[in-house]
C-alpha cells in the first residue's frame, strides 16, 4: 500500500455547483412532500366520493320505498274502491222502469226496495178497482217483475182504493 508523502490539495467545487446541489436537494425534498401530499388529498377525496355516492344511493332508495309505498297504497285503493263499485246497483234504472210500468192514474205514495234481496214493496192509491186492475196488468207484462202479490186492497173515506204490491226484481235492472 502507497501512500502518498506529498498531500495532495482538496479539489474545491465551485459555489454555484454548491449552489446547485442545494438547490436540487430543496427541490427533491419540496416534491417528495408535494407528493406524499396529494396522495394524501387524492385518498381523502376518493373517500369523500365513496361517502357522497353511499349517500346518494341510501337517498335514492328511501324515495324508491317512499315511491312503491304510495303505488302499492294507490293500488290497495283502486282495488279497493273497483270492488265497491262492482256491488254497487244502480237504483235510478228502478226508478225509470218504474216510470215506465206506471198506470198514469195511480199514485205509488209507499216504496220499500231491497237491493240485495231484490225485494220491492209499492203502497199505492188509485181511483178505482179498474185503474188498479190495469195497473196490476201493467207490472205482470214486464220482464224484470217475479212474484207479484197484491195485498191490504181498500177503500180510504174519499173512495179511492188504496194497495200494497210487492214482488221481486230480476238483478238485470241493476
Amino acid at each position: 500500500m502507497a501512500q502518498e508523502l506529498i498531500p495532495k490539495e482538496k479539489i474545491k467545487t465551485s459555489s454555484i455547483v454548491d449552489t446547485l446541489f442545494l438547490l436540487s436537494l430543496i427541490l427533491l425534498i419540496i416534491l417528495g412532500g408535494s407528493y406524499v401530499f396529494l396522495r394524501f388529498k387524492n385518498s381523502s377525496t376518493q373517500s369523500s366520493i365513496k361517502d357522497a355516492n353511499d349517500q346518494i344511493i341510501k337517498i335514492k332508495a328511501e324515495r324508491n320505498n317512499d315511491t312503491e309505498r304510495y303505488v302499492f297504497n294507490a293500488q290497495k285503493k283502486i282495488k279497493d274502491f273497483s270492488e265497491i263499485l262492482g256491488e254497487h246497483r244502480i237504483t235510478s234504472n228502478f226508478f225509470a222502469f218504474i216510470d215506465k210500468i206506471s198506470y198514469e192514474k195511480v199514485k205509488f205514495l209507499e216504496l220499500s226496495l231491497n237491493t240485495e234481496t231484490k225485494n220491492v214493496s209499492l203502497g199505492g192509491e188509485t181511483e178505482n178497482f179498474d185503474t188498479l186492475g190495469k195497473q196490476i196488468l201493467n207490472l205482470k207484462k214486464s220482464d224484470f217483475v217475479k212474484g207479484l202479490e197484491i195485498s191490504n186492497i181498500s177503500l180510504n173515506k174519499e173512495g179511492k182504493v188504496n194497495f200494497t204490491v210487492n214482488f221481486s226484481l230480476d238483478s238485470k235492472i241493476f
